[in-house]
């Protein structure tokens, strides 16, 4: 077990004491801590056995932006993910990354017929931020913002505010 690989199960076991710990004051302190070493370290914690691990450690390298951008390569690995929660925050955390995430959107294309309607609305979202002339998927955006599902709904929405105010910029 590597030294970050310890600091996430402490982290994760904070998070089962409900002592949470926001993920962005999590990735300062960890930074503080490890230094150079802490995206590496990261990266190697995408491939832990403990999923947990792995969801943590996606989440902390979308944090951790620019830092992090040398991880989306095997950010986008976990999209193959055997945890299916690891696989849906590979979607959304990559999301982060926009046109440096441009390689997941092939497999990512699959998702938009998922049963499930809240990957369908994080496959597209994320797959609009990866490759904004992708416009033909807006209607599915839009469509999202009156679902039922406010997980759903949220979802597109934000993204909708996100676009709006960067064309206004």
């Amino acid at each position: 077990m590597t030294e970050v690989s310890q600091e996430l199960l402490n982290l994760i076991a904070l998070n089962n004491a409900e002592r949470w710990l926001p993920e962005h004051i999590a990735f300062k302190q960890l930074l503080d801590r490890q230094g150079d070493r802490l995206i590496p370290g990261l990266i190697e914690c995408l491939g832990d056995d403990d999923a947990e691990v792995r969801r943590l450690a996606l989440a902390l390298l979308s944090e951790g932006r620019p830092l992090s951008d040398v991880a989306v390569p095997a950010m986008i690995e976990r999209l193959t993910d055997a945890d299916r929660l690891v696989r849906t925050s590979a979607v959304f955390h990559l999301g982060i990354f926009g046109p440096l995430a441009h390689a997941a959107v092939p497999l990512l294309e699959p998702w938009l017929t998922d049963a499930d309607e809240y990957v369908r609305a994080l496959a597209v979202t994320t797959i609009l931020r990866a490759d904004p002339t992708r416009t033909e998927l807006l209607p599915l955006v839009h469509a999202a913002t009156v679902s039922k599902n406010a997980c759903v709904s949220g979802l597109a929405q934000d993204y909708l505010d996100e676009r709006s105010a960067g064309t206004k910029q």
